[in-house]
């Protein structure tokens, strides 16, 4: 077809729209017919010019409240999009789909803000665009592992694929790598060949809102937050929007309980990447003399709670910036939190209920790997002994990049501070647990090195990972950087959020530094979140990130957040305890040895125990900052 067929094609599309913005949609509905005629005939029924026609009638029938052909545009609309995206996986690499998705509009969510959630389908087909979509990307990606772990004739490549990722890992630590585009395109190379050979993976995950709502109890509910663009006169996005859609055991179809604007949220959040005990309290400490602490609840929860009667337990989804916030801690009234009232559960997507109700802690791996008490400098045996007595009186110590010593701009001077409530932290737990007679392996002072920790993933050499990894030192989050030229430490200054996440352990000071380049092949006790998720630790139930921030990192949108929960995940672990802030030295050993008893001697569940050795802290009359900063991703 002749350019100047489609340059007129397109110029009739944007007329059209502008039309529908001026409310003349009968007029913008005839031009976006001849559109789709075209597009249809030129580029088949699933194309994404296509797509965008069948979107464009969505929203033109939604604003006139022509219903019939709102729900048959939404059908074709819904199922096309899924058709488009289940092909594309089939031969697009774990490189290539993040582009892809970030150019795949959602579609279906932003029709929401228009279309009459009762008399049309459009909560079902949000709901269910909601569980396919929320966290593909990294849910592909595991799904794949699992395939080429199991086939032999994809091992070969894969072990190839695996050692080049390993180098760029270690790339990525340099400031300035010569190597490290030439093994990206090594990487991508071989990542292609693999998904072209591994046909018929069945990557996008096809369940319905239903399948959700069969297994629902009467007293449960199941909630996923969406996030989509609002468009003015149809032509630009103008401002993003939450939504919040609700299952109910006997409902017929989900039901739209919440809107709000994401420029709302950010007004309130203010400055996410400092979290200090002030910052925290503002939320999360309702008083006389704090009185709007409740305004997070406000915004994002008080909406729901009219359809939540008789509702005990909600398994809830996050999406955006709400992956930053603890909903179980918000405060309703003086006294009273959301915690009190329901038992909310935290999961990637509901559709992990799924998974959820048929998953069962693994009674027969009775081995924990416990890493706490590091020593972030190179020293022998006397000088650590001198470090821990200089350091015992740090009681308001933090687990996070703010505990340096020496802090400037760049961090290119400063050192992590060792962290002596660490260390009493593992020695406790590791009587704990000797008690209840599980295989301890305990990793203290300079032993806790970055290579000790990769050496329980399962390998050739090992057969499984531990049941449990608990991990005490400090964590580290960098934003995406505005100008990388002008930082000096290569985690903070890099592009991939994966690398500017992660964990600190032994001898890491000269390597944070810069000031002794490691030996090649050689760890540098900066664990990044890269590196974990390269790890296989299937066997794994449960990790917990006794560190800070360990459960933030770059919010992408429904994909969710990169950093180190995304890292566990994809590795394989069930469940993961994560920091959403700077957690206090001294009153998260003391929080984390309430949650072991109460699992391993009171035989609580997993989030029993958690939320039990919360309130043990809440009631001891605690602020919030000292309790709240943990949430349990199942």
């Amino acid at each position: 077809m002749a350019k100047d067929t489609i340059t007129y094609i397109d110029a009739l599309a944007n007329f059209g729209a502008y039309l529908a913005s001026k409310n003349r949609f009968a007029e913008a509905i005839e031009l976006e017919q001849k559109v789709y005629n075209f597009r249809k005939s030129e580029y088949g029924p699933s194309s994404n010019v296509t797509i965008a026609s069948y979107y464009r009638f969505c929203n033109y029938f939604a604003k006139t409240n022509q219903y019939d052909s709102l729900n048959k545009y939404l059908n074709l609309l819904y199922n096309s999009n899924r058709n488009l995206t289940e092909n594309s996986f089939d031969f697009l690499t774990e490189e290539e789909l993040p582009f892809f998705m970030s150019n795949t509009n959602n579609f279906i969510f932003s029709v929401l803000n228009d279309a009459d959630p009762i008399n049309t389908s459009i909560t079902e087909y949000a709901y269910n665009d909601a569980i396919a979509y929320k966290g593909i990307l990294q849910n592909a990606k595991i799904k794949r592992n699992r395939i080429y772990s199991k086939n032999e004739q994809y091992k070969s490549l894969q072990d190839s694929i695996s050692f080049i990722q390993r180098s760029i890992a270690q790339e990525y630590s340099k400031l300035n790598s010569n190597k490290l585009e030439d093994l990206k395109k090594q990487n991508e190379k071989l990542l292609k060949k693999l998904v072209l050979l591994s046909d018929d993976q069945e990557l996008l995950n096809l369940i319905q809102w239903q399948n959700i709502q069969s297994i629902l109890e009467p007293n449960q509910a199941a909630l996923e937050f969406v996030l989509f663009p609002k468009t003015e006169g149809l032509l630009e996005p103008k401002e993003n929007i939450y939504a919040a859609l609700l299952i109910r055991k006997d409902d017929p179809k989900p039901i739209l309980v919440n809107k709000f604007k994401e420029s709302d949220l950010k007004k309130l959040l203010g400055d996410v990447k400092i979290k200090r005990i002030e910052y925290v309290n503002k939320f999360y400490y309702l008083s006389n003399k704090n009185p709007n602490a409740n305004s997070l609840y406000q915004l994002v929860w008080k909406n729901i709670i009219p359809f939540l009667h008789d509702i005990k337990t909600v398994y809830y989804s996050p999406v955006g910036l709400l992956n930053t916030i603890n909903a179980s801690a918000l405060p309703i009234s003086p006294g009273k939190n959301l915690q009190d009232s329901f038992n909310l559960i935290l999961v990637q997507s509901t559709r992990n209920l799924l998974e959820l109700k048929n998953n069962s802690q693994n009674q027969t791996n009775r081995e924990i790997l416990l890493v706490g008490g590091v020593e972030y400098n190179k020293m022998n045996d006397n000088d650590l002994a001198a470090n821990i007595e200089d350091t015992k009186s740090q009681s308001f110590a933090t687990r996070s990049f703010f505990s340096f010593y020496n802090n400037d701009t760049t961090f290119r001077n400063s050192k992590w501070k060792y962290l002596p409530g660490s260390l009493q932290e593992v020695d406790k737990l590791n009587s704990i647990f000797k008690n209840a007679k599980w295989n301890c392996n305990k990793f203290t002072g300079i032993e806790a090195t970055e290579s000790q920790f990769k050496s329980f993933g399962k390998s050739t050499s090992r057969e499984n990972s531990p049941a449990v990894i608990h991990i005490s030192t400090h964590g580290f989050f960098f934003p995406d950087p505005n100008d990388a030229s002008a930082l000096n430490n290569a985690f903070q200054r890099c592009k991939d959020p994966m690398i500017r996440s992660g964990l600190i352990l032994s001898g890491a000071n000269s390597s944070w530094q810069q000031a002794d380049p490691k030996i090649a092949d050689e760890e540098d006790g900066i664990l990044t979140a890269y590196e974990i998720s390269l790890m296989d630790l299937n066997n794994t139930d449960l990790v917990v990130l006794s560190a800070c921030e360990t459960g933030l990192g770059e919010v992408q949108g429904s994909e969710g957040v990169y950093g180190l929960q995304r890292a566990f995940k994809i590795a394989g672990v069930k469940n993961i305890i994560m920091s959403l802030w700077q957690v206090p030295d001294k009153q998260t050993a003391e929080l984390m040895e309430l949650f072991y008893k109460n699992w391993l001697i009171e035989k609580m569940s997993i989030r029993t125990a958690l939320t039990t050795a919360q309130k043990t802290m809440r009631d001891k009359k605690l602020e919030p900052y000292y309790w709240a900063g943990f949430v349990l991703m199942e």
